[in-house]
């Protein structure tokens, strides 16, 4: 009876450790220790990327309102984002930028660098999300998390320059926001 019962343990527990193990999102490990991140939550993975413009040159990361897309040159893996969280990374510039909807957090590039600005997030009960100052990246983005399936106002100031538009925060909505990000002077 008492080795019957240490073999059911023994199963239940290899039986626990292999539907754990499916969990464990394939082979992204590499590309994270590739990076250097394989330690950080997923959070901390995203700022990270976004934040960084030192990527191996085989490695891509792009964030959808639900899910960061790692790939290399052999596969693509994706690792869920938290469900009450959504990223987008905005770009806002003066002269020129690319057009873009999914944010790459590796080659994507802004046009203003390491700059301050102050960005204010207001959902559509008026409740602030964000209004603080941030600093443009050295990609010339500034990444911010917000609560997921809001609609919301984003304005940015820049140097008597600003701009406002309405932003949403679904699964569908757009995670890099930059051609619409034309900084304007301000208008009294």
């Amino acid at each position: 009876m008492k080795n019957q019962r240490k073999w059911i343990i023994l199963l239940l527990i290899a039986i626990l450790g292999i539907s754990l193990w499916s969990l464990l999102p394939k082979g992204s490990d590499k590309i994270l220790k590739q990076l250097n991140i394989e330690s950080l939550d997923i959070k901390e993975i995203v700022t990270n990327l976004d934040e960084r413009i030192d990527e191996p040159s085989n490695v891509g990361a792009r964030i959808t309102g639900d899910k960061l897309y790692l790939y290399d040159n052999d596969q693509e893996y994706s690792l869920d984002l938290p469900e009450d969280s959504f990223f987008v990374s905005i770009a806002p510039y003066i002269n020129e930028v690319h057009p873009c909807t999914i944010h790459n957090l590796v080659t994507c590039r802004g046009e203003i660098f390491n700059q301050a600005m102050k960005v204010r997030v207001v959902d559509e009960n008026n409740q602030i999300i964000i209004d603080e100052v941030k600093t443009t990246q050295d990609n010339g983005f500034i990444g911010l998390w917000l609560p997921k399936d809001i609609n919301a106002t984003l304005r940015v100031e820049y140097d008597g320059l600003v701009v406002e538009l309405p932003i949403s925060t679904y699964s569908q909505s757009d995670t890099c926001i930059t051609t619409p990000l034309k900084l304007e002077p301000i208008k009294f």
